[in-house]
C-alpha cells in the first residue's frame, strides 16, 4: 500500500467537512448526517467509498482532533 499522509498546516476538506483539527466525534457525526459511510478503528476513520483515512493521536477519547489524513487505499 501507498499512502501520502497530511498533517497541519494542511487543510483536508471531503464533501465540505473540515478534519483536520476537528475532533473525532464531530467528524464521524458529520459525516454519518451526509449518508458518507465512515468505518471506525483505533485511533482511526476510514472513508471507504473515497479512499482515504484520518487519524486521532490516541484512540479513546472522541474529543481529540484529528492530527493527520492519509490518502491511499484502504480495506473497509
Amino acid at each position: 500500500m501507498t499512502r501520502v499522509v497530511m498533517a497541519r498546516p494542511a487543510q483536508v476538506v471531503h464533501r465540505g467537512m473540515e478534519l483536520i483539527g476537528h475532533p473525532y466525534a464531530e467528524v464521524v457525526a458529520a459525516a454519518r448526517r451526509q449518508g458518507v459511510t465512515v468505518v471506525e478503528r483505533e485511533a482511526e476513520l476510514v472513508f471507504p467509498e473515497s479512499g482515504f483515512s484520518v487519524w486521532t493521536a490516541r484512540a479513546g477519547d472522541d474529543a481529540l482532533p484529528i492530527v493527520a489524513a492519509a490518502l491511499g487505499w484502504h480495506d473497509a
